[in-house]
């Protein structure tokens, strides 16, 4: 859990100058009283206490647990031959589209907003969906693959998340600018950690026949 609390000493570091920042009602799992409503239905919001209090919320409310080693250890579940797949409710997810959001409501998604905050999803804004994906009974995250990406021959702005330069780095588009300090591996363990705390298994597509042209 020390890539959570890392994270939640990072935020707390961090103060918005100004509150502009949108998100739709379902990241907010937590019930966050400091925050708008817009004529959308949509809440508004300081990011970096948003974020802070809902990581904190999500320690205080779960059991501990290690989001290094698979859920199957952590909660010591009785080796079965990998059986627990056949009661898995399995949702797929391309992180940068699931929690993407235009959070200044300029009709856009941008990567650096007109207030500097990524628009497109990252691990940190993946975290507040797991909740609403709980409640729906999902218990298992399947993840398209979020390694290194080439830009050579790229589809549109962002490239396909199959065309993979180096399968063994994280790609930064998936970092998230507000957690100064903390690289793309942390970034990435603390999300492992935040499924694991939620009792959620997290399946990641790994498809080494689908290399860039330019892959190392």
């Amino acid at each position: 859990m020390k890539h959570i609390e890392k994270a939640i000493a990072t935020l707390n570091q961090q103060k918005v100058k100004r509150t502009t920042y949108t998100l739709l009602r379902t990241f907010d799992f937590f019930n966050y009283t400091n925050k708008t409503l817009d004529n959308k239905n949509q809440i508004v919001v300081d990011p970096y206490d948003f974020y802070r209090t809902g990581l904190q919320a999500l320690i205080n409310d779960q059991i501990v647990r290690d989001g290094n080693v698979p859920l199957s250890k952590c909660i010591q579940e009785p080796h079965n031959d990998g059986n627990w797949i056949q009661d898995a409710t399995i949702y797929s997810s391309l992180i940068r589209a699931s929690s993407a959001y235009d959070h200044d409501q300029n009709g856009q998604l941008a990567l650096a907003n007109i207030d500097g905050f990524k628009e497109t999803g990252t691990f940190l804004k993946q975290i507040f969906i797991l909740p609403y994906l709980k409640s729906l009974g999902v218990n298992t995250l399947y993840t398209l693959p979020f390694f290194k990406l080439s830009s050579m021959c790229k589809k549109e702005e962002l490239g396909s998340c199959y065309s993979i330069s180096d399968p063994f780095s994280l790609d930064e588009t998936y970092l998230d600018p507000m957690l100064e300090g903390m690289d793309i591996l942390e970034q990435a363990q603390m999300f492992m950690e935040a499924a694991h705390l939620l009792g959620i298994r997290v399946i990641v597509d790994i498809i080494p026949r689908t290399s860039s042209r330019d892959s190392q």
